[in-house]
């Protein structure tokens, strides 16, 4: 800081001096395009919520680095709205895992002969509804997390969670009573206890409803979420 400053001084006393008579005949165009040049490196530094030069990017979009008192900030001007970028980023993913549902279900029914005793439109319904949250959860992780460290821990905080106290792991009449209490809120839990019903009690869409709802209102909540902390930037 220090060392910004002096280097601003001297330009002031070199410019005052170029000023004077006895320097105006001395001083060039070159040296007043080096000095304006050396003006704008000493100085922006020092200025807090300066915007810097766009960098443009394809689709009407640009970024720009933004100084702040805690750092530098990256951010991203795009005309599209927040939930407008969350569902370009949910198809292809969705799409993905559609394929995979789709790899898994062919294993299941044709190299291990698994039965179906349920109506398929029931499980359909669960496999849209569970994707679409799991996506959903996801959304808002990257929405909410500063860094990819910081993505892959909160990942962590929520599934590995869901996988041991949904019953897909350990029986759930085996849990203590607070970890049933948290079951209960997790949308995995509806998720197997539906996949269960639809594979071995034949469940319908009516059998299915007690456990499609509570994972539609989780997505519902985990998406508006997802918008509300959608930020536009690019750290």
């Amino acid at each position: 800081m220090s060392q910004a400053r002096s280097r601003i001084a001297a330009l002031f006393l070199l410019l005052a001096a170029a000023a004077s008579p006895a320097w105006a005949q001395q001083v060039t165009a070159t040296d007043y395009a080096r000095a304006e040049r050396f003006l704008g490196a000493a100085v922006a530094p020092l200025v807090v919520a300066g915007a810097g030069r766009p960098t443009w990017l394809s689709g009407d979009r640009f970024w720009y680095r933004k100084a702040t008192a805690a750092g530098s900030e990256f951010l991203l001007v795009t005309p599209t709205e927040p939930w407008e970028m969350i569902i370009g980023k949910i198809i292809p993913t969705f799409l993905v895992g559609v394929g995979q549902v789709a790899i898994i279900l062919c294993i299941a029914f044709f190299l291990f002969k698994m039965p179906l005793t349920g109506d398929p439109l029931a499980l359909i319904a669960l496999l849209l509804a569970y994707g679409i949250t799991t996506l959903a959860v996801g959304i808002l992780i990257s929405s909410a997390a500063l860094s990819q460290m910081q993505a892959m821990q909160l990942s962590f905080f929520y599934f590995l969670p869901s996988i041991l106290l949904s019953g897909f792991m350990f029986p759930y009449s085996g849990m203590p009573k607070w970890a049933q209490i948290i079951s209960q809120g997790l949308p995995l839990t509806y998720f197997v206890r539906g996949s269960r019903g639809v594979f071995l009690k034949e469940f319908t869409l009516v059998d299915m409803w007690p456990h499609l709802w509570p994972i539609m209102l989780a997505g519902l909540i985990f998406g508006l979420l997802a918008v509300k902390s959608y930020r536009r930037t690019l750290n």
